[in-house]
């Protein structure tokens, strides 16, 4: 349940587990940075989030 949290705020969801296809929604959160296993980061921006109404 955590995992689906975080892909929650996010707003990424797994269409199927284990697969490699997602649907992209509206996010919770303005910015987040994941860290991949090869050193990198992921940045993932909203621009205009705080705007929207929820």
């Amino acid at each position: 349940m955590s995992a689906w949290s975080m892909f929650a705020a996010l707003g990424c969801y797994p269409v199927v587990p284990a697969s490699n296809q997602s649907i992209l929604g509206r996010p919770l959160l303005p910015h987040a940075t994941l860290p991949l296993p090869n050193g990198k980061r992921l940045r993932s921006v909203a621009d205009g989030l705080d705007d929207a109404p929820p």
